[in-house]
């Protein structure tokens, strides 16, 4: 039925990392949004048809750490998605390219990244604000996508993650940092 859940896909894991402006830190939180959804979908993808992959913020899962008072305060902007296809977030196909079904997400995918780098600044021990932050932090998602790739032998899902952030130090005169991060992870 479409529009129905009938898969979950929890979010459990932590990323910990240094400093708000560790290269190449933030990289690991998409990553393994990406490996997540790969293997859960290897796992659920057996039956045909569309279906609705619904994630749950790790926030929501059970109790978040609180972060000292004296922590860094990061406000995490809106994300947009810049996605050709926001409609769908992936597909299925079986040997020989014959479709499967498309595969759709519960709810918008810039939603989710935001909600993941959220929670992944929260339990690295960074305050999340809304006001009186010290780094403000936003996004565009260009691709999130998930795919099989099939031969008469094998059959990989492969999920694929790529977003450009900016973060804005509130002190004047210290220029933004803006990088552009991707990632792939398969599971056969």
């Amino acid at each position: 039925q479409s529009g129905v859940p009938a898969v979950a896909i929890n979010y459990p894991r932590s990323v910990h990392f240094g400093g708000l402006y560790t290269a190449g830190a933030w990289s690991w939180i998409f990553s393994s949004v990406a490996e997540d959804i790969a293997k859960d979908l290897k796992i659920k993808m057996e039956r045909g048809g569309d279906f609705v992959v619904s994630l749950t913020p790790r926030s929501e899962q059970g109790a978040a750490p609180q972060p000292s008072p004296n922590a860094r305060k990061i406000k995490v902007g809106v994300f947009e998605d810049q996605r050709p296809d926001k409609r769908r977030i992936g597909e299925r196909t079986a040997a020989f390219g014959v479709g499967m079904g498309e595969v759709h997400l519960n709810r918008p995918v810039a939603t989710v990244l935001r909600e993941a780098l959220a929670d992944d600044l929260l339990y690295a021990g960074y305050r999340i604000v809304d006001t009186g932050e010290d780094s403000r932090t936003h996004g565009a998602v260009s691709k999130f996508w998930v795919r099989t790739d099939t031969t008469s032998l094998y059959w990989d899902i492969v999920g694929e993650i790529e977003l450009s952030l900016v973060v804005e130090p509130v002190t004047p005169g210290v220029e933004p940092m803006r990088k552009t991060y991707a990632c792939r992870a398969v599971e056969r």
